[in-house]
């Protein structure tokens, strides 16, 4: 399974000091749980250890593409030139 994961438990943040707004975009709850969104893209193998794969953060927008993340463009780069 991939996709972006969250983060729950006593080792969490609670939010950012005096900033409220910016906390809501992170702090979430779901299924009964409270959490942080990390931003971070991973898969989950058969086993279920985590695999931190990107950060979904550095996406780039272009106006023919909307959000592609860097380390596409770079196995791209490196399937189009095996020596980049």
């Amino acid at each position: 399974m991939t996709g972006r994961y969250f983060a729950s438990g006593p080792q969490c943040m609670i939010g950012y000091h005096n900033k409220p707004e910016q906390t809501k975009e992170v702090i979430v709850e779901m299924k009964g749980m409270r959490g942080v969104r990390t931003g971070d893209r991973g898969r989950l193998d058969d086993d279920g250890f985590l695999f931190i794969t990107a950060d979904s953060r550095k996406n780039i927008s272009w106006p023919t593409v909307k959000y592609i993340h860097p380390d596409t463009i770079e196995l791209e780069m490196k399937v189009l030139n095996p020596g980049f």
